[in-house]
């Protein structure tokens, strides 16, 4: 973990000024997300970066707590936070994804955008998610799907060289390559029913988002 820390605070800088590659995707997804939030849901972001997701869909919520392991970061999103009553404001606090949740509390929505393939056990972490969220609650995640069929050669390409660029500190420690099917199955096993699913933007690799609903 302390790896992982490392390498995200000291790009914090340069991330924070990288521009959304496709808006229009991003927006929609944020609307879609928005439509199945009410105003009494307790929510939480695992792996936040600079906030801009949870920013916009604060106030759609009761409360929104956001993590991430980078302190670096958790410093940018704080300083995007408007000046709001405390009750109105996004909770960032640094946590690895597995040490995000608070004791014995719940969520009704859970959110991981760009972070599952990027941690060492998205398995045990979705494990937790579902702990944490009650029947009928939500997570709600967004992954590139670096393993997705019609790759071809820029999937052969990318797993050669991604080891080199992690040796070098260019690339992030821990890089999983999912296929969209494969994501949707692991979430399933995990004790969810996939609700809505598809590719934001559909390029190569597939940005792939999930609505997930907790099963009883």
């Amino acid at each position: 973990m302390t790896n992982l820390a490392t390498f995200w605070n000291k790009i914090a800088a340069k991330y924070a000024q990288d521009p959304v590659l496709d808006e229009a995707a991003y927006n929609f997804t944020c609307e879609r997300s928005i439509s199945y939030l009410r105003p009494e849901f307790r929510a939480l972001e695992i792996g936040c970066g600079t906030g801009s997701t949870a920013l916009r869909l604060r106030a759609h919520v009761s409360t929104f707590e956001a993590t991430d392991i980078s302190e670096a970061l958790i410093q940018i999103a704080r300083e995007r936070q408007p000046e709001t009553a405390p009750h109105e404001q996004v909770g960032f606090r640094v946590a690895s994804a597995p040490d995000s949740f608070d004791s014995g509390v719940s969520y009704d929505a859970i959110f991981a955008h760009s972070l599952l393939h990027l941690i060492p056990d998205p398995e045990a972490l979705l494990a937790r998610v579902a702990l944490a969220i009650p029947a009928g609650g939500y997570f709600i995640s967004k992954t590139p799907c670096l393993g997705a069929s019609g790759m071809g050669l820029q999937g052969g390409a990318m797993r050669l060289m991604i080891p080199l660029m992690q040796l070098i500190g260019k690339a992030p420690p821990v890089i999983r390559f999912f296929s969209t099917e494969g994501l949707e199955a692991m979430i399933t096993q995990a004790g969810f029913k996939v609700m809505e699913a598809g590719s934001f933007p559909s390029g190569k690799p597939p940005s792939h988002y999930i609505v997930a609903r907790r099963c009883s």
